[in-house]
Parts: C-alpha cells; sequence; structure tokens
C-alpha cells in the first residue's frame, strides 16, 4: 500500500487545500478509520461542524479517492488529510474488512494507473509543499495582523451563521401557529409531511439540531397511547417555541446552541483551558442506539460517576457521550459495553447543567474484577500502559440521595426546551398490569414507555433503575441487580 507525503503534495490542487488539510489531522477529528490491503483502501470519517461526518475513502495504490463534502475541489481537503494521516503513520489504521459503502465505491468505480498522478509543477505560483502547511499555524501564531484578521473572519461567519438561524426559527415560531390554528386533529393526520417539510426549511437555514427533532417529533407523538396524543403535541410545541423565544433572548447560551446548530466542536472545546473536566471512575449505565436519516445511527452512552464510599465531590453524577456513525460501519468511536468500568478524565461540553461529554483519555476493565484493564489514550490507541486494577467494593454511585422531582425541576429551570432527563432510581421493582409496566418503590409509581422488559429484571428487587424521565413517563433503559450486574431493558 503506498502512498507518501510526496505523493499526498502532488494531488493536492493548491497550496490553501494542504493548510486546510493541516488542521485535520488531529485525532479528534477522525473516527471509524480502517484499510483493507487486500483492496488497499483506507477510509475513515471526518466530523465537521454538523452532526453528519464526511465519509472518505482512499485507493494507496491508483490514488483514486471519493469524499461525501460537498467541496468543488479535487481531491478535497478531506481526503487530503485522510492521506496525510496514513502516509504520516499508518498504524492509526486497523486491518478490517471494507464496510459496505466502501465496497459500494469500489463497484462503482473505475480502476486508474499511477501515471495518472500529476506530475511536480516547475512554476513557482503552482508550488505546494507540505512543509509550508506544516508550518503555516506558527507563523500565523506569530503575526498578531493575521490573527486579528482570523478572529474578524470568524465573528463575521457567526454573524450569518446566527442571521440564518434566527430567519428559521421565525419560520418555525409561525409554522407553530398555523398547526394551532389549523387543528391538533388536523396536524395528527398530516405530521409526518408537515414535520418533514418544516425540517428541511430548518437545515437550509443551518439549525440541524432542531431539525432532527421536528423530523423526529411523529415517532415521539405516536409513542403516546391514542388518547393522550393531542396533549404531547402540544407539550412539544410548547417545549419548541420555548427554544425558539430561549435564542432570541440570548443566541450565546451555550445550551440554546447546542440545542439549535450543534454549538462547540470537540477540538475547541479540549483547546479551551477553562473546560469544565472531571477526571475519576464512571460506570457505563445505558446504551440507546436510534436509526436517524440518511443511514446514521446516534450512539448514546450514558455513565454513572463513581464516587469513593464516604467521599463528597461537587462534579457532575451523570454524563453522555453521544457518537454518530454510519449504519454499515457498525461501531462508535468510544469502544465500550454496560456495565464497564471507566476511568480518565472527561471533557464536558459547556453547560449550566454539565451532562453531554467526551473523554480526553480513559482506561477500561470489564465487570470480572479479577480483569486488569489498560489506558486507551486517545492519541495513541496502541500504547497501553502498566496494567491496573481497583476494588469496585470501595465505591458507590453518586447522587444516590437526589429525589427525581426536585431534580427534574432543576432541569427544567435551566432546560425548559428539554424533552427527557436521565435519572437514576434506588431500589425498587419492575412490575407488570395488563399490558404496560410501572416502576414501584413502596407507594411511588411512575409509568414505563417499554413495551417489552426482559422476565429476569421483572421477578428480581433491583438495586437502581437508569430511566429517562419525559414529565409524566420513563423510558427504563437498564437496572442495576442486587448481584450489581447491569441489564438492559431494551428489546
Amino acid at each position: 500500500m503506498s502512498l507518501t507525503l510526496q505523493i499526498v503534495e502532488k494531488l493536492a490542487p493548491d497550496q490553501a487545500s494542504l493548510t486546510a488539510a493541516k488542521k485535520l489531522l488531529s485525532n479528534t477529528k477522525w473516527q471509524n478509520q480502517g484499510m483493507n490491503q487486500e483492496t488497499t483502501t483506507v477510509w475513515g470519517e471526518c466530523l465537521g461542524s454538523g452532526s453528519k461526518p464526511y465519509y472518505v475513502v482512499a485507493d494507496t495504490t491508483d490514488h483514486g479517492y471519493k469524499c461525501t463534502c460537498p467541496s468543488r475541489k479535487f481531491p478535497c481537503k478531506h481526503t487530503l488529510a485522510l492521506m496525510w494521516r496514513f502516509a504520516e503513520n499508518l498504524e492509526r489504521f486497523t486491518e478490517e474488512a471494507t464496510p459496505t459503502w466502501v465496497s459500494d465505491w469500489l463497484g462503482r468505480r473505475r480502476k486508474t494507473s499511477n501515471q495518472n498522478t500529476p506530475e511536480p509543477q516547475n512554476d513557482n505560483k503552482n508550488t505546494k509543499s507540505i512543509a509550508e502547511a506544516q508550518l503555516d499555524d506558527e507563523v500565523k501564531a506569530l503575526d498578531p495582523k493575521k490573527i486579528e484578521a482570523a478572529k474578524k473572519r470568524a465573528e463575521k461567519l457567526k454573524q450569518t451563521t446566527d442571521s440564518a438561524i434566527s430567519a428559521g426559527l421565525f419560520e418555525l415560531k409561525q409554522w407553530l401557529i398555523d398547526q394551532l390554528r389549523q387543528g391538533i386533529g388536523a396536524f395528527l393526520d398530516d405530521m409526518s409531511h408537515r414535520c418533514r417539510h418544516i425540517a428541511a426549511r430548518l437545515v437550509d437555514y443551518k439549525a440541524t439540531v432542531i431539525a432532527s427533532r421536528l423530523d423526529d417529533m411523529p415517532a415521539l407523538i405516536l409513542s403516546y397511547p391514542k388518547d393522550v396524543r393531542a396533549k404531547a403535541v402540544i407539550a412539544e410545541f410548547t417545549r419548541l417555541y420555548l427554544l425558539c423565544q430561549a435564542w432570541q433572548k440570548n443566541s450565546n447560551d451555550a445550551d440554546v446552541r447546542q440545542a439549535i446548530n450543534q454549538g462547540d466542536t470537540k477540538t475547541k472545546i479540549s483547546e479551551n483551558p477553562d473546560a469544565l473536566r472531571y477526571q475519576g471512575l464512571w460506570r457505563v449505565i445505558g446504551e440507546l442506539s436510534e436509526n436517524k436519516k440518511d443511514g446514521l445511527i446516534s450512539q448514546a452512552t450514558y455513565l454513572v460517576r463513581m464516587n469513593k464510599k464516604g467521599e463528597s465531590i461537587n462534579a457532575p453524577n451523570l454524563a453522555l457521550i453521544l457518537d454518530y456513525h454510519h449504519a454499515s460501519v457498525g461501531t462508535a468511536s468510544t469502544p465500550s459495553q454496560l456495565g464497564d468500568y471507566l476511568e480518565g478524565q472527561l471533557c464536558f461540553y459547556p453547560s449550566k447543567a454539565p451532562l453531554r461529554a467526551f473523554f480526553e483519555h480513559f482506561q477500561t476493565k470489564s465487570e470480572n474484577l479479577q480483569q486488569l484493564y489498560f489506558v486507551q489514550n486517545l492519541d495513541n490507541k496502541n500504547q497501553p500502559s502498566q496494567p491496573q486494577s481497583f476494588d469496585v467494593s470501595e465505591f458507590e454511585y453518586a447522587g444516590q440521595d437526589l429525589s427525581l422531582p426536585t431534580c427534574y425541576f432543576e432541569f427544567l429551570a435551566h432546560k425548559p426546551y428539554a424533552y427527557e432527563m436521565p435519572f437514576m432510581l434506588k431500589g425498587g421493582l419492575i412490575v407488570k398490569q395488563n399490558t404496560r409496566f410501572w416502576y414501584q418503590n413502596n407507594s411511588t409509581y411512575l409509568p414505563l414507555v417499554n413495551k417489552d422488559i426482559p422476565l429476569e429484571v421483572l421477578i428480581d428487587v433491583i438495586d437502581y433503575a437508569f430511566i429517562l424521565w419525559q414529565a409524566d413517563r420513563a423510558r427504563l433503559l437498564s437496572v442495576v441487580k442486587q448481584t450489581g450486574e447491569v441489564i438492559s431493558c431494551l428489546i
């Protein structure tokens, strides 16, 4: 598999493309990378500003390539960055079977000869240099004028994006009023078409996250019993209206931006020294996979903080790691299983009520207390540290004394437009009455939306139940049995 930095240099359409590719070399920009020597291909998913990554593949022999981005430069910066990363250190890529989307590309393309690789240009005006691209950031760091110019460009881009989003949210508010004027019954009869239409409009206005929420709204409403669907529609319309109002009041609010247009990227957050970080022990307490549009899968991994018994630490009790990957790829970027213990440094997204986060580095071990676990450094996954172990009996779950109503009211005070809140319920039973499931603890009964629950969960007293609370009902993701085993309740 022959691909060198000199070939990458030759393939670049101009120096600007190389400079842009240099900014995409960080490990935080890539997920689900792989290579296959039989097909001489290398591939990966490059994370952009939106929720959907760009799918990039290249042939390391004849240097063909494909990227799903809309760039008019060939090859684009994502392709150049993938080739650059491979040429620089192929150990970043593991040998794997080619994913379906790569196989589809291989089946459609027509192989070319190495002779088609462009020759170096003698004209100094067209000179392209990887060395110059590598020096570009250093030069900018020393040039106050370039720093100021970059800030002005970023501010102008933000103003343009915010103006577009504001226009989109104004249209959304008018749409909400129109649905109420025409009647909830008429909306229920035609909600798939109506939601799809306004979601497409919001994508045009760069409000991609709230657009996805509108896309998912019909499925949410249909999950309710028929007799309460009208009430559910009004509740969701109210939350959407509150989100529009929150943007209008303060478009720089980090929670609001995340709910409408992703907010800050991982790279920007990790470069911020003031970002909330917590080094500690966590347990994977819940997992939820959902199919999105265009073959994407969202993988939500919920973590609960483990405290040393008797200690009180000022840190979030729960964390959410949210990944997106293509259905043909198969796994998310943070490998873990339900019940795993992960020790490492979490970096949280800016928020008044921090929840979403990502690992800057972590260690993992299985539930078997005799097994050892190894450091998995996200910057160098091929260098394990010395084996370590810990006694889990010295730890307990954080936030055991919190009550659901109190936490939910505090949660709504920060995010009144949010639909659901993760929470751990202590003790209790999962019972079935007629066709519905309930969580029971003493005189407390909470309705569950689960259509089915494993039999072993129904016949045992549980230590904890992990739920997503939805104002008047809950989705049960998992339970912790008295043996300490975590069991998924999603069938």
